[in-house]
């Protein structure tokens, strides 16, 4: 299949792809009641259902026993995850949804089918949705062009560094992508290790668009100026041994307030491996509109 068609194609899945985060399943000890859905809008044009959630069970599924810190578990399984990344995947296709608190408000849920590849690495991202940014491409690979990504949106194109760009969004371009988030996400465990006050919370069989997780919930009930949310969640896919969403929590303003989200970001339609090449990732490849 051609770049273009696969594109084309790619877009017309995306807008009607369903999210379900569904219920977090059976943990060893423990039920939960949460639930939670994410459509894509039909048309790919109106704004995304929002995210729908209901109360976890008060029962842990493990209880600190204090031969290791909570967060040592997700730690084990965040590193296994890079492992997995590093020794199999050399690229891959995907969709992002994403949304993030900016500027103290939420943004719309975006969509944006990626291709990535690792070494080097290279990132191409078209955007589906939501109507004011579809249709925008941004084009980046590391140690070309002065470090500076491409992109474009409608007739206006600009050739910029990725923190210029990072204005779009709490982080830069160069740092979404699977491999990225995992590293991330190990990253800050182990800073977080460091102190007590945090509670981890294991689940089974939830499910990401139909795909099997096993999800991580961390729980910092104490506001402190070094935990960077009150409560996170990562889903860990179980065939694919890495993970493909991540949200997290700002602390409530008052007892019993429904925590905001601070950003969330889920990869659906995961394909691994396609061989791309550097024609891929070329600001003059006759499918994109960089030029």
């Amino acid at each position: 299949m051609s770049q273009g068609r696969l594109i084309r194609c790619v877009k017309a899945i995306a807008g009607s792809v369903a999210l379900l985060v569904a219920a977090f399943g059976t943990p060893a000890s423990a039920q939960t009641s949460e639930q939670a859905s994410l459509h894509a809008p039909d048309d790919r044009t109106d704004t995304a259902s929002p995210l729908q959630t209901e109360t976890l069970s008060s029962s842990p599924v493990a209880k600190q026993d204090g031969t290791e810190h909570p967060l040592t578990p997700v730690i084990r399984a965040v590193r296994a995850s890079l492992d997995v990344i590093d020794a199999t995947i050399k690229d891959y296709s995907c969709t992002l949804v994403k949304r993030e608190q900016i500027g103290g408000k939420i943004g719309e849920y975006e969509y944006v089918f990626m291709k990535v590849r690792h070494e080097p690495y290279s990132l191409y991202m078209y955007y589906l949705g939501p109507k004011s940014i579809k249709g925008r491409e941004v084009l980046y690979v590391a140690n070309k062009n002065d470090g500076k990504l491409w992109s474009h949106e409608g007739r206006q194109r600009i050739n910029v560094a990725p923190r210029i760009f990072s204005s779009y969004s709490t982080h830069e371009v160069t740092q979404f992508g699977i491999r990225n988030l995992a590293a991330c996400l190990l990253k800050v465990a182990e800073s977080e290790s460091k102190y007590d006050e945090c509670e981890v919370r294991v689940f089974k069989d939830a499910k990401v668009n139909g795909r099997v997780c096993t999800t991580y919930e961390l729980t910092h009930s104490v506001r402190r100026d070094y935990f960077r949310f009150h409560k996170a969640q990562i889903f860990i896919d179980d065939e694919l041994r890495f993970p493909i969403r991540f949200a997290s929590y700002n602390w409530p303003s008052k007892p019993g307030e429904t925590p905001a989200l601070l950003e969330e970001y889920t990869y659906l339609n995961v394909k691994l491996n396609n061989n791309y090449q550097n024609a891929d990732f070329d600001e003059f490849n006759a499918d994109y509109h960089f030029h």
